[in-house]
Parts: structure tokens; C-alpha cells; sequence
């Protein structure tokens, strides 16, 4: 399944994710696609990458209610929506990808979002529902293994407004 947002623009970077709209000059407009993360990288589907270093640390979960992020609760602070697969940590870049094999299999999340400051060693994982957040509770010595480092770059020319992503979401 693939999320589809009219007149937006894309980035460069992600190109491969526009599809052009037979539309006259005069209506011409861009269409965003939002793959949907199945936790698998692409190169490794069916496959379990090794980890670049293993560590362990305290793993909770949280989902977009205001009183639990910011003003802005379905953009991360890379500048993407939320979505399943995403991560909230301060201990790593953006954009690494880790698994928690104890917990989540192979599957691999992205870091892409940021935790209050206080929290410097914890992953935190976007869940869409407050109650399998709740759930999920805190979970001490997680089993974390680095998949591959982040580059830190974040997102905000891609545009995504909270409405937008809120509509992901719902």
C-alpha cells in the first residue's frame, strides 16, 4: 500500500517516488507517494543483516498525542510523518536503522525521531494506537543492534505539514 498526497513537491532525493499526473500545463501538479515501511531494507529482504555493534538500553513507546510530543505530533523530528518502522532516540543519528530482535524479529526501524533531552540513551517506538503504547509499557536491557549508522541529514524541505501526516495516520 502506498500513501498518495496531491500538490506537494518532492526533493531531488526522492524522485523515484514521484509520478507525474497527465494533467494540462495549467493543472500540472506533483503527487508525494509515501511508501509504506514494512521494516525490511530494501536489500535485505529475506535476508538478516549483520549488525555493525550490539548494545543494550531501555526501550518505550509513544504515539502522536500532543502530551506526549509537540505541537507538530505526526512530524518527526527528521521532517517525516510517523509511520510504523520509526524510532524516537537521542544516542543515535538520524536516519540509522536498528532491530530488536528480542522484541520485533527482523524487522528494522529508522531513527527518525528525537526524545526529550533528559532521555540521552533510550529508543522510543511510534506505535498509532495510545492503548498498544501504554501496552507496551517500558522495557529495560533491549537488545539493540545497529543495522547501519545515520547520515543525520533531516527532511523538512520534503514540506510535510501535520495535517498531512495526520492523514496517514487515521
Amino acid at each position: 500500500m502506498a500513501f498518495v498526497l496531491t500538490n506537494s513537491h518532492v526533493s531531488a532525493a526522492h524522485a523515484a517516488d514521484v509520478v507525474s499526473l497527465n494533467a494540462p500545463a495549467t493543472q500540472e501538479r506533483d503527487v508525494r507517494v509515501l511508501p509504506s515501511f514494512d521494516g525490511t531494507l530494501p536489500a535485505s529482504k529475506g535476508k538478516n543483516p549483520p549488525a555493525l555493534r550490539t548494545l543494550h538500553t531501555t526501550a518505550t513507546a509513544y504515539n502522536s498525542q500532543p502530551n506526549q510530543t509537540d505541537s507538530s505530533p505526526f512530524i518527526t523530528a527528521s521532517g517525516s510523518c510517523v509511520r510504523e518502522g520509526v524510532v524516537a532516540s537521542n544516542a543515535f543519528r538520524i536516519g540509522t536503522k536498528i532491530r530488536m530482535s528480542e522484541l520485533f524479529g527482523d524487522k528494522i526501524f529508522v531513527v527518525e525521531d528525537r526524545m526529550n533531552e533528559r532521555y540521552s540513551k533510550r529508543v522510543d517506538i511510534w506505535m498509532a494506537s495510545e492503548d498498544d503504547a501504554r501496552e507496551f509499557g517500558l522495557k529495560r536491557g533491549v537488545k539493540i543492534e545497529v543495522i547501519s549508522d545515520g547520515d543525520g541529514k533531516k527532511h523538512w524541505e520534503e514540506g510535510w505539514t501535520n495535517v498531512e501526516c495526520a492523514s496517514l495516520n487515521t
